[in-house]
């Protein structure tokens, strides 16, 4: 595989687990799905003097939805934390079909302690992308069962899965407990030599040959890559144009966490044309990426994607636009004054505050703004139209 590489980073999220077939399913909705989720306050910096860019993709995300307050188990899978480390710190990285599922009752540790259930796992090792275990041999897993499972092992004969594992003291068990074991449908082995890039090529295998399922969750993996083989890019810019928005979703979130105007340009062009009023959770995670461009030569793109129906898209873009901080940016922030979304309103204010170095009245924290947000508005919209229209020019 070339080493010429593509940057991507990695992106945050949080599911559920579904206890009768241990499978993940979504907690996590935007807010016009999942109007009565609490949010915590202090969505943005204080001040227009906060000028320096957090991490903003982590910041996008944390802004709205976390904490939650979620009944259910949840857990972090999939895009939630860069993947290397977890290679890195794994003993075996495989692909496995299953043979074998059951629950097992093991003592603690210690004298007192008490018995805990496990599901452990026997099958059949399809593919190797770390260890020097073979193909074709046989492997043990085992891993907590999860309390809400109702004693169903989330696993049948033939499933496919692929494993991070590290050596326990009698089977191999999670590496991680988000990315730890991943389900496809199946698993082609590949050419080369155990190693990331090895796994990178199995991933955009499946981009090639998976179903929806195997696609979407092939994508979403690649998220918490840094980087993507060229090759690999190539296979996701297959399915920018797929049929299935979830799909295309989030292979266009692995193209603008590249940063590149023409990133955001081809997901503009997506939005043109995609007008579903409840989008997956994967317009929300492009949208957490697009909120991390910073390259000046995509302000043109970024300001039309502020106006987009769906919330997330245009907050993600304010963010950009904030980032950018360019005062050709002028008019549409004055536009987005008027936008019906409180966040959207408060990131213009708070925008155009900072363009134009005037904080105190001009630039409030969002606990003041939220007080009173139609004396900011105005006090922009008079300033736009006395002085504020030749400044930006």
């Amino acid at each position: 595989m070339t080493k010429d590489l593509i940057r991507v980073g990695s992106i945050r999220r949080t599911w559920k687990r579904d206890g009768k077939r241990d499978r993940v399913q979504m907690v996590l909705k935007t807010e016009e799905q999942r109007p009565a989720l609490e949010r915590r306050e202090g969505r943005a910096p204080t001040s227009a003097s906060s000028k320096a860019a957090p991490p903003v993709i982590l910041l996008f995300l944390a802004v709205f939805f976390m904490p939650l307050r979620i009944a259910a188990e949840a857990v972090q899978i999939l895009g939630m934390e860069p993947v290397r480390p977890v290679f890195d710190k794994a003993d075996v990285v495989c692909g496995l079909r299953v043979d074998s599922a059951k629950i097992v009752r093991l003592q603690g540790g210690g004298t007192d302690s008490a018995p805990q259930d496990f599901v452990r796992v026997t099958g059949t090792i399809l593919d190797v992308y770390k260890s020097d275990l073979t193909p074709s041999g046989s492997l043990v897993f085992q891993f907590p069962e999860n309390p809400m499972s109702n004693g169903a092992t989330g696993f049948r004969e033939g499933d496919v899965v692929l494993l991070f594992l590290s050596k326990g003291n009698s089977v191999y068990e999670l590496a991680n407990p988000y990315i730890g074991r991943i389900p496809f449908s199946r698993l082609d082995p590949v050419p080369g030599n155990p190693g990331f890039d090895k796994l990178e090529s199995a991933l955009a295998l499946v981009l090639q040959r998976g179903n929806r399922d195997d696609q979407v969750n092939a994508l979403e993996f690649l998220e918490g890559f840094d980087r993507v083989a060229p090759a690999t890019m190539g296979a996701v810019s297959v399915l920018f144009s797929s049929a299935d928005p979830r799909v295309a979703l989030a292979a266009l979130t692995i193209l603008l966490k590249t940063g590149t105007p023409a990133s955001v340009a081809r997901f503009a062009a997506y939005l043109e044309t995609y007008k579903e009023e409840q989008p997956p959770i994967e317009l929300f995670t492009a949208s957490g990426a697009l909120s991390g461009v910073t390259d000046p030569a995509a302000r043109v793109d970024i300001e039309r994607l502020s106006g987009d129906m769906h919330t997330d898209v245009r907050r993600a873009a304010m963010y950009a636009l904030r980032h950018i901080a360019s005062a050709k940016s002028a008019p549409v922030l004055i536009q987005r004054l008027d936008d019906p979304d409180r966040h959207v309103q408060y990131l213009a204010v708070i925008t155009l505050a900072e363009i134009f170095d005037k904080s105190g009245d001009c630039g409030p924290n969002n606990e003041f703004f939220d007080k009173d947000p139609q004396q900011y508005i105005r006090r922009w919209k008079d300033w736009w139209n006395t002085e504020g229209k030749n400044m930006s020019q």
